[in-house]
């Protein structure tokens, strides 16, 4: 698993919000965007291979048939053509995957940023009696909502 909340002080601060770690897997994330990247490039040789086998049937045989099937062939909305199209819309759908990653990537270190500052007010707010506190709670669970909102609107949106 990717990013970890850290043992310690930051755990204690997490608990003093009331807040839980995002438990996103960025890692797995990853590994499933590039899963649809390595099928795009398999599409894409299978097709080249059948482009090639084409050109060579073409080249090397004559009649109304093989003009017919070079015909079909070149058409733009032949088969060869809706496959290239499928590979990049695979490709997209990896990158998409990628990109949400690099959300759920960016959330959890946001979140440890976020536990760093609170820690820092709890520190500061010491000498106050503790009259901070609620203030300082509240202030750095509307910040954690805030990044979730953001986080989740980046992930649908």
């Amino acid at each position: 698993m990717g990013l970890q909340l850290p043992d310690g002080q930051l755990a204690v601060v997490a608990a003093f919000l009331g807040a839980v770690f995002p438990d996103g897997d960025e890692d797995q994330v990853t590994a499933m965007g590039k899963v649809p990247d390595r099928h795009a490039d398999r599409m894409q040789a299978l097709l080249a291979d059948g482009r090639a086998f084409a050109r060579a049937v073409v080249s090397t045989n004559k009649g109304d048939a093989i003009t017919a099937f070079d015909e079909h062939f070149g058409d733009p909305d032949n088969a060869s053509a809706n496959l290239q199209s499928a590979a990049t819309g695979v490709r997209v759908v990896g990158l998409g995957l990628l990109v949400c990653a690099a959300i759920v990537l960016a959330h959890k270190a946001y979140t440890l940023y976020q536990y760093g500052l609170t820690a820092a007010a709890l520190a500061s707010a010491a000498g106050t009696g503790g009259t901070m506190l609620p203030l300082i709670r509240e202030v750095g669970r509307r910040q954690l909502d805030r990044t979730t909102q953001a986080a989740t609107a980046a992930v649908l949106g």
